[in-house]
């Protein structure tokens, strides 16, 4: 944030954005209350906007293929947004045939109209109308179930959002802000409060775990070389990194980095390279294995082995008291395929049963590998046998009768020689 200071008036004051994908409306809260702790009161000549770090506002390639769709999972990239490009319509039911309690999170996103009547079951209706001056409005329709319903729909002009956001945030404060935000990457003057991100394995852990398509495309832009801070131009920075080390990119198509629709093209083995090049640097090995999702657990994954028609590691179909470690460990000698990660729980059809038998090929190789070392496809995993209880007495009791026979013989030997 830069400006000049003039008594407890700021002129020129400008929001500079550098490309923080996770930039929340508190932290431009917390910058508006820096300023007004210096004494200022109004800002004479209104607040500008620069976010041609990364070239204004941008729609990452391949998105064009979904022109209609307006989910938050489809944001526009901006170097100045806030809540990730996206905003909430927040539905709360209450008693049954009563109207929904809704807002919209940040407040200044988009209007919202009409309403959405509480219901035993069925969806609300969120409709999305772009006015003249190309602001949306948000029309709720349909019905809503008790409890709390939340639905991401991403900002069309994620510039302006934030904007609308700090000006808010100066007005709480007492601040005046004579004219609105408009975008002017030509204001300049001294700083006047700045905020860090997080570092960037934090970051990375919102790409990673929790698959945020607008982090992603923010962190490929930000790897970008100064000034043509482009997809094309981060990208083709991304390949020639990989070829440093050694990972064969001859066919690797890479437009985007959420790797949405059909922009992006790598090969399995291809894959499996980029992935040792990280594992094989201990100085960013533990950050980027700490983002990835692990299935069960967190991320977008929390869900995939613990639905009700879960299968475990030996595809059978477990009662609900073994699902403890121990019983995931024990079924873990002869694992399978997990059909539950690929299917929603359910089996492969009989038309895929080729491909079934591949992947628990390769689940058995990796999983023998992983607890015995060895090679699935030469050599077989060391067996022990294993006696209960039972059986251990016995042995004993064997042994040692076979023991006594033993010196009664060598007893009977030296009387006779003797």
């Amino acid at each position: 944030m830069t400006g000049v200071v003039d008594g407890d008036d700021v002129r020129g004051l400008t929001l500079r954005g550098g490309g923080d994908p996770a930039l929340r409306a508190r932290d431009l809260d917390a910058l508006a209350g820096e300023l007004a702790a210096r004494g200022i009161r109004r800002a004479s000549t209104g607040l500008s906007l620069d976010d041609a770090r990364y070239g204004g506002e941008l729609l990452p390639p391949g998105f064009e293929q979904q022109p209609d769709e307006d989910a938050g999972f489809r944001p526009t990239v901006s170097a100045l947004a806030v809540e990730s490009a996206a905003y909430a319509v927040n539905l709360v039911g209450g008693a049954l045939g009563t109207p929904a309690c809704a807002w919209v999170t940040p407040l200044e996103a988009a209007p919202l109209l009409g309403r959405a009547l509480t219901a035993t079951t069925g969806a609300p209706l969120v409709r999305v109308d772009v006015l003249p001056d190309g602001r949306p409005e948000v029309t709720l329709g349909g019905q809503c179930a008790t409890g709390w319903t939340s639905l991401r729909r991403r900002q069309l002009h994620p510039t302006r959002v934030a904007g609308e956001v700090f000006a808010a945030a100066l007005r709480r404060y007492g601040v005046r802000v004579d004219a609105g935000p408009r975008i002017d990457a030509t204001a300049g003057g001294e700083t006047l409060a700045t905020y860090r991100s997080a570092p960037l394995a934090t970051l990375l852990q919102e790409a990673g775990k929790g698959s945020n398509n607008f982090t992603a495309e923010m962190l490929l832009l930000a790897m970008a070389p100064p000034p043509s801070r482009t997809p094309t131009a981060a990208a083709a920075r991304v390949l020639a990194w990989l070829r440093a080390r050694g990972v064969a990119t001859a066919g690797i198509v890479m437009r985007n980095g959420s790797g949405l629709f059909d922009s992006n093209r790598v090969s399995a083995r291809q894959l499996t390279e980029v992935l040792r090049v990280p594992w094989r640097d201990a100085r960013i090995r533990s950050g980027f294995v700490a983002h990835l999702a692990s299935a069960g657990e967190d991320g977008t994954l929390r869900q995939s082995l613990r639905a009700p028609r879960r299968w475990d590691w030996c595809g059978r179909r477990p009662a609900p008291s073994r699902t403890s470690s121990r019983s995931r460990a024990s079924c873990f000698r002869r694992p399978r395929a997990n059909p539950g990660l690929l299917g929603a729980g359910q089996r492969l059809s009989r038309a895929d049963r080729r491909g079934e038998a591949l992947i628990d090929e390769v689940a058995l190789a990796l999983a023998r590998h992983a607890r015995w070392g060895v090679d699935a496809r030469t050599t077989r995993p060391p067996r022990r046998r294993r006696m209960n209880r039972s059986s251990e007495t016995l042995a004993r009791g064997t042994n040692a009768s076979l023991r006594s026979s033993k010196r009664s013989t060598r007893s009977d030997r030296n009387v006779r020689s003797a």
